[in-house]
Formats: C-alpha cells, structure tokens, sequence
C-alpha cells in the first residue's frame, strides 16, 4: 500500500486492539446487567445474556483476530511458495525480490486484519450505545457498517491484485 509498510500495518492493529479495549472498559459499567446478545430481522432482541459475556466474547474476539493476522504476518516468510497465492508469483517470489513481495504481502494481510477489527469496533460501538439506551436495533446502521466493511475489504483486494499483476523490474511494489 502507498506510503504504508508493514510495520506501520502492525501499529495500526495494536492501536485498534487498545481502542476496542478502551471501549470495554468505559462502557462495562454503563451496561445493564443483563443485555441483548440476539436481534430478529426486526431489529427486536430475542435472545439475552450477561454484560460480562458480552464484553469477555469481545474482548475474546479481539485477541482472537489480532493473534490469528499476527502468526500470518511472523509465519508468511518460512511458508513454501507453493502455498502463497499471489499473480505471477514465480515473478514476485524470485530470490532477489521475495523478501519484499512477502513484506508487502503481509502488510495487505495485517490490513485486511485492521479492516475487520475496524469493522468490529464500530459494531461493537452501536451495540454497546444501544445497551445503554435500551433501544431496538436500527438494521440501517448495522446493513451500512457492513456494507462499508466489504467495499474497503474490496478495494484492499484490488488493490492487492493491482499490485501483483505485472511482472515488471521497474514496477515499485509500494
């Protein structure tokens, strides 16, 4: 990506990881004690839970994805080629130039990592919000977080391809 290595891709996730910790922290004590923990189609909880259940499987799930990009960022460089899927990957994995192109390849992976807890701390934003105010579920908000989850998870993904598609010498991977 312009301008942002793989380092910085790392930053970015532990920020966010922090963020969504943040959020437990300064929303646990405003939430009922008992909360939603299921919407129907309509937008009305059906199904509820404890306040600690929900914000111990958020916290789960934050360290969960963060950990899961994490090990694919350290473990990307000793992985055979064979098993890396990129365009023209006997071009980009070269020994002269592999060492780069898996720099690369694993920030797009760190981002797409960022991308989903991005898209997990607005969600997790709306539902503690709704907690608090003991509201039904806007499907709106829900629908266009979504939404804007899978258009930045497709552009990253053309990204990507655009950044692998040529076989070039002079093509800067960044």
């Amino acid at each position: 990506m312009p301008g942002i290595t793989r380092d910085g891709a790392v930053r970015v996730l532990w920020l966010l990881v922090i963020a969504g910790f943040i959020q437990i922290f300064y929303y646990y004590p405003q939430l009922p004690d008992v909360v939603a923990t299921h919407y129907n189609f309509k937008g009305e909880p059906d199904a509820w839970g404890s306040k600690s259940t929900m914000v111990i499987l958020y916290g789960g799930l934050l360290i969960f994805i963060s950990v899961i990009f994490l090990i694919i960022d350290k473990v990307l460089k000793h992985i055979s080629p064979e098993f890396i899927n990129i365009p023209n990957k006997e071009y980009w994995l070269a020994p002269e130039r592999r060492e780069q192109t898996l720099e690369t390849f694993s920030a797009f992976m760190l981002w797409i990592g960022n991308i989903t807890l991005l898209f997990m701390l607005a969600l997790f934003q709306y539902l503690f919000t709704l907690q608090s105010q003991n509201d039904a579920l806007n499907n709106g908000y829900f629908w266009g977080g979504l939404l804007t989850y899978l258009l930045l998870m497709s552009w990253i993904l053309i990204k990507f391809y655009l950044t692998f598609r040529r076989a070039s010498s002079k093509q800067s991977i960044y």
